[in-house]
């Protein structure tokens, strides 16, 4: 636990090439990634095979990985609210009977008013350009997820799908 608290901020949504829309350092940010572990995620900080073409990424393993350098920024912690989105996704998709895959929260329409309320045209098609279509809702909305809920607040949606 005491690498959580000195890495309080790690993280950044997981972008190839697209960057978060509104990165912030948030306080919370460790006590979600315990959160994350509570509910039976691993957490992989920095692993080897972080080689600088991600952030980050979660895999249907239960996987949440994290890679920065330094001192996390807000980059970093903006991957670890994605990626816990990401994880709240696999659950949902396992609560609706698909478990080893992802599916958005949001359906439908809620889906796409959010992320049209939450990411400007201009990230919506660096996303979309970045990612098969069968990813661009699970993107779209983690993304924007990652731009507007706290860590403590994706701490309750990954806890409300994954618990």
């Amino acid at each position: 636990m005491k690498v959580f608290t000195s890495l309080a901020g790690v993280m950044s949504a997981l972008t190839l090439v697209v960057s978060p829309v509104s990165a912030r350092v948030d306080s919370y940010t460790s006590t979600l990634l315990r959160t994350a572990q509570d509910v039976g995620i691993t957490l992989a900080l920095n692993p080897t095979k972080c080689d600088g073409s991600y952030h980050g990424s979660y895999n249907t393993n239960r996987v949440l990985t994290v890679c920065y350098k330094g001192v996390p920024d807000d980059n970093d912690h903006d991957t670890v609210r994605h990626e816990a989105i990401h994880a709240a996704q696999h659950c949902a998709a396992a609560k609706r009977g698909y478990p080893n895959t992802l599916q958005p929260i949001l359906q439908g329409e809620r889906l796409k008013e959010f992320v049209r309320n939450s990411l400007d045209e201009r990230t919506i098609m660096q996303i979309i350009s970045a990612y098969p279509q069968s990813h661009h809702a699970v993107e779209l909305e983690a993304f924007a997820s990652a731009a507007v809920y706290t860590s403590e607040e994706v701490a309750g949606i990954l806890k409300s799908w994954c618990s």
